[in-house]
């Protein structure tokens, strides 16, 4: 097993937008981050000693972000419903109804809050499915703003 940490080499700005919906402070509102993700892979090394190339990890990653997460509004599937091309939100706060109808391409739904612990394990996730089976285990850290972080991490069973 080896560890590789592409952390210069795989690193990628994206801007993404949430809610939580759940929170008493100024989360609560519809607010935006922008985020640094990088990598780190765990896997058997081939015979020539290398897990995988680098260059193929940031790719995946910037296909992962690209789709799933840059520019879009994360919201959880409990305050989002699919009406055909659009997703409507709405949910209701200590401050009052809060509702918003958005092309389905501009929202990634998701199961949960849309919290910094859960997007770096989604992402994580999305990563590992993309890659080949000689990477066991990928670790995602992404940041919200310059100061905040969560790790997340997607292991194969």
């Amino acid at each position: 097993m080896a560890i590789i940490g592409v952390d210069n080499v795989c690193t990628v700005d994206c801007c993404y937008v949430h809610f939580l919906a759940f929170y008493e402070g100024k989360c609560r509102s519809t607010h935006g981050h922008t985020s640094r993700v990088s990598v780190v892979i765990c896997g058997t090394p081939d015979k020539n000693g290398m897990v995988i190339d680098f260059v193929i990890v940031k790719r995946v990653l910037k296909s992962v972000l690209d789709e799933w997460l840059d520019h879009k509004l994360i919201v959880s599937s409990k305050y989002a419903q699919v009406v055909g091309e659009s997703v409507e939100i709405e949910y209701t706060t200590k401050v009052g109804r809060h509702y918003m109808l958005l092309p389905k391409s501009e929202v990634t739904i998701i199961e949960g809050e849309p919290l910094a612990e859960t997007l770096s394990n989604l992402v994580a996730e999305k990563v590992l499915q993309k890659l080949p089976h000689s990477v066991s285990s990928v670790f995602v850290t992404l940041t919200e703003g310059l100061d905040n972080y969560a790790v997340g991490k997607a292991s194969r069973s």
